[in-house]
């Protein structure tokens, strides 16, 4: 007995031939245009493959679904940011939204999408109507950052860490807690309080003993302090253990006006 197009599609799928896949779902469709199913797996399908004009047949399909659901309205999100079209996208992000508004994924997506659009403010909104967790204040935190609070970001980043000491101890409630207390070492130093930005990047040291970055910020406080040639001593040190990736970033940070002899002491810039 002969395989249906749609058998061959799952079939083909499976086995990540989607040229195929895409062929049989073309055939299935020709004959069933209005099987919303089917029109989704060729939406997801044309995604994959990528190319602009799959990009623009994919959301086509999605546009011709029936009824849509909440994820219907998220893959035509991400296919409208994979074209470039940031405000459709947000747009989309807000529709799926309403038809689920207490998913956290779909929150997160928006936020991270009007972020990206440049939209903080718009960001801050969304985040500032969920619940009050340590999930929403360490975005919210993040997103005072973007916008140079410094002072009520480390206010934030504080009330995560209080309701994660809550949480016990894991690895997963560690791995979080140690990215937030970098990051609030890193408002206290921007804001010139070196002796807490230290207490926290010592904190975050007990957490990544290996990670040079906090010895180089450590570096950056002595410098701050006025204490040139320690900071030089440290800098480079840490420097010289990091990836190439790392000292990119490193070099930046040095590239400040306010870190000159510092740099010129570690890279002899």
């Amino acid at each position: 007995m002969p395989y249906t197009p749609l058998q061959l599609a799952e079939a083909f799928m499976k086995t990540g031939e989607l040229d195929d896949a895409l062929a049989a779902l073309d055939d299935h469709l020709a004959v069933h245009p209005a099987d919303d199913a089917v029109l989704r797996m060729r939406a997801a399908v044309l995604l994959r493959l990528g190319t602009p004009e799959h990009l623009k047949r994919a959301l086509a399909d999605l546009e011709h679904i029936t009824i849509p659901t909440a994820d219907d309205w998220v893959q035509r999100s991400i296919i409208l940011e994979r074209q470039g079209e940031l405000t459709q996208a947000v747009e989309m992000m807000q529709t799926a939204l309403q038809h689920q508004p207490d998913d956290e994924r779909t929150t997160e997506r928006l936020v991270q999408l009007e972020i990206a659009h440049g939209n903080l403010e718009a960001a801050l909104d969304v985040v500032r109507s969920q619940a009050r967790n340590w999930r929403w204040l360490q975005w919210e935190a993040d997103i005072l950052v973007m916008l140079g609070n410094d002072v009520l970001a480390s206010a934030r980043y504080g009330l995560v860490l209080a309701q994660l000491n809550e949480l016990g101890e894991s690895d997963h409630v560690r791995a979080i807690g140690g990215r937030v207390v970098l990051a609030r070492a890193e408002c206290y130093r921007r804001m010139g309080q070196t002796d807490a930005a230290r207490d926290y990047y010592l904190a975050a040291k007990a957490i990544y003993p290996d990670d040079p970055t906090i010895d180089f910020n450590l570096g950056l406080l002595l410098a701050a302090e006025g204490n040139t040639q320690a900071a030089i001593d440290q800098c480079r040190s840490a420097y010289q253990r990091a990836r190439a990736a790392l000292q990119d970033e490193m070099r930046l940070t040095l590239a400040h006006e306010a870190y000159q002899a510092i740099a010129q002491g570690v890279m002899g810039l």
